[in-house]
């Protein structure tokens, strides 16, 4: 029994897969990279140089709070920022291991990502209520504007509807 469970921790540390993710530069476009070696990545975890930051279905992995601090602003988050680079990657809550991005997340968060961006560094350290709604201004204004888009649409569409529905009606009788 022991000897089974030693052979599988055995075989998890060798780490023999690799995972593929998302990675973030501040003011820059998500990019797919592959780490190969997930065992360091943990390792600094473990270390609490890197922290875990549930987002939307995935995980953000990025420098502690402390690490930070003197880095350029990355991404608005609901509740905070992220600064610096950082990973975006799935974890297996039950293995409690590591799993690669599918190609529609990669997709997916590319856009989220691009939008949650800080356009220019700050020099504070800080961030300010101000550059906090600005980033989620951006997005809301965007849904809003498809929003008004779509129903200007559908009401183009109605309108065409009920002129040729008069049309008939005024032909037929």
């Amino acid at each position: 029994m022991k000897t089974k469970c030693l052979e599988k921790l055995i075989k998890k540390s060798k780490n023999e897969f690799s995972i593929r993710v998302l990675y973030k530069k501040p003011q820059e476009i998500p990019e797919v990279k592959i780490i190969d070696n997930v065992q360091k990545l943990k390792q600094e975890i473990i270390n609490k140089n890197l922290i875990i930051i549930p987002y939307e279905t995935a995980f953000i992995v990025c420098n502690n709070y402390d690490l930070m601090k003197n880095m350029p602003l990355n991404i608005a988050l609901i509740l905070g920022y992220v600064a610096g680079d950082f990973i975006l990657v799935n974890i297996d809550k039950k293995e409690r291991e590591f799993r690669s991005l599918s190609q529609e997340d990669i997709i997916w968060y590319s856009k989220i990502l691009v939008n949650k961006s800080f356009n220019e560094i700050k020099e504070e350290k800080h961030i300010t209520f101000t550059d906090f709604a600005e980033q989620y201004q951006k997005g809301f204004d965007e849904r809003t504007r498809q929003t008004f888009e779509y129903k200007e649409k559908i009401i183009n569409v109605l309108t065409q509807i009920e002129l040729l529905l008069k049309k008939i009606l005024k032909n037929g009788m």
